[in-house]
This record gives structure tokens, C-alpha cells and sequence, in this order.
């Protein structure tokens, strides 16, 4: 693979990049992915060297959650989950890991990898590592459901979501023309008798698999920018994020909720 390009993994309950940033994690305490998609970006993409500055920038929010860790979980919970995202090489390729930290020791953080290279063979699941605070590229706190950090997720969501849906977005006409067919799609859901998991009465399709998956992503950005925020994001702003037309974000947000 060239320096130039590498992949990012994206995973979610959905997604996962791999060859340059991990988007979330391929398992740990609260598995983030359940499949996967490969997905290529350039090794000096303003916007995730961005992500990254953003999460050195706020690196004490995380050390500081990490270091009363054992106060923070709420009774009859899992464990918090904190993870850090940084760079291995190997063979000439490069690959992004999330990293499930055991420990912080000034600015080295030592734990094991959250999932098995794609690109970089030679790294497995739950291999130690130890990584420096100048080289991580993103950090993710996961506490009772609530995320705080995922700001290269963020900026990668949107490619996970058009893979998810197989909509082209390297041609803006066959991509716009694809993303109306969704919006058409996911309006007739909202519509459906709360988008049971079998067909309704109509005897439309019920939420498939993908349905199901963009969803999850959906439901990510909004957990995310809630932990970030502090606040419920707007339709628009996650339609903004997501990269999708925000009448689908009202569905999507009308057929969860009716799931329950």
C-alpha cells in the first residue's frame, strides 16, 4: 500500500476502515463493530489530522475520567471503556488501531489492541502495546451507553454510511440520485406501523439488515455529539455530520424511537 493512502476502520455496529484510522473498535467490553468495510483515505487528510489535534487538545477530559474510573461507572453496569486510536506499521503497510488502555503513565499509554490488522498481519486482537500521548489520534470514553471523544468518527461516519447503503459518492449525480431512492425508502418506514421487524400491513419489506446498520451509525453520531456537547443534536446537525438529506435523519429518528 502507498504511503499516501491508508485505510480507516470505521467500525460500528456496521463499519470498519481499515488500513489508516479505526474508526471505533472491533470489540472490547462493548463490541463497536459486527462487520466490516475497507475504506481508503489519504495518509494527510487535513480534516482527520484535524479530528486528531481536537483529541490531544482535549486529552485531560479523558485522563481525568480515566483516573476515577472506578467512580464513574454506575452501580450494576460494565466498566467504562476507554480506548485510544494510534498508528502501527508493518510490512510497508500502515494501519489505525483503537487501543483498550489498561494504564496511563504520564504521557505513555500502555493496553492492547481492540481487533485483528486487516493491512498489518503481524497485530492481533488483545496484543499489548504501549503508545505515547503525542502519537494518539483519537480517544473514545464509553460509560453506560454515553460516548465521549470519536472525533475522527465523526469525520469518517458519512463513508461508512454511503458503504453501508452502497451509494456511490464519487459521482454526484448517481450519489444524489441514489440518496433520494434512501430518503424515499426510509420515509415509507416512518410511515409503516412502527417499522416492525416483519412486514406491515401493506406487506412492505421491514427493516433490513442495512436498514438496521445505517441506524446504528446514525444512532453513534448522535451519542457521540450528545457526550461532546451536551446536548441532543439538532435533525440538521446530524443530517450535516452524517452527510445525508435531513428528512432520512427524521425517519431514521422516528423509526428508533418506535423501536424502542
Amino acid at each position: 500500500m502507498s504511503h499516501k493512502n491508508y485505510a480507516l476502520r470505521i467500525a460500528t455496529i456496521v463499519i470498519a476502515c481499515a488500513v489508516g484510522i479505526n474508526l471505533t473498535g472491533c470489540s472490547g467490553p462493548e463490541p463497536l463493530s459486527a462487520e466490516s468495510t475497507i475504506t481508503y483515505r489519504k495518509a494527510d487528510d487535513p480534516d482527520l489530522a484535524k479530528a486528531a489535534a481536537e483529541a490531544r487538545s482535549k486529552w485531560s477530559i479523558f485522563s481525568k475520567a480515566f483516573a476515577s474510573r472506578d467512580k464513574i461507572s454506575a452501580p450494576g453496569n460494565k466498566p467504562p471503556l476507554f480506548q485510544v486510536k494510534a498508528a502501527a506499521t508493518g510490512d510497508g503497510k500502515t494501519e489505525h488501531f483503537w487501543v483498550n488502555v489498561d494504564d496511563i503513565n504520564s504521557d505513555d499509554i500502555s493496553g492492547k489492541y481492540d481487533c485483528d490488522g486487516v493491512e498489518v498481519i503481524s497485530v492481533h486482537e488483545n496484543d499489548p502495546v504501549h503508545v505515547k500521548l503525542a502519537n494518539i489520534e483519537d480517544w473514545m470514553l464509553t460509560n453506560d451507553g454515553h460516548k465521549q471523544g470519536g472525533f475522527s468518527i465523526l469525520v469518517l461516519i458519512h463513508k461508512g454510511i454511503a458503504q453501508t447503503n452502497q451509494i456511490n459518492v464519487e459521482s454526484a449525480d448517481q450519489g444524489a440520485a441514489q440518496y433520494a431512492k434512501l430518503k424515499e425508502h426510509w420515509a415509507k418506514l416512518a410511515n409503516s406501523a412502527g417499522a416492525n421487524a416483519t412486514a406491515n400491513a401493506k406487506g412492505e419489506a421491514a427493516l433490513t439488515k442495512v436498514d438496521r446498520e445505517t441506524m446504528e451509525l446514525v444512532d453513534l453520531v448522535d451519542r457521540i455529539e450528545l457526550g461532546n456537547t451536551g446536548r441532543v443534536p439538532t435533525d440538521e446537525d446530524l443530517a450535516k455530520t452524517c452527510h445525508l438529506p435531513v428528512e432520512m435523519v427524521k425517519s431514521i429518528r422516528h423509526v428508533r424511537k418506535s423501536q424502542g
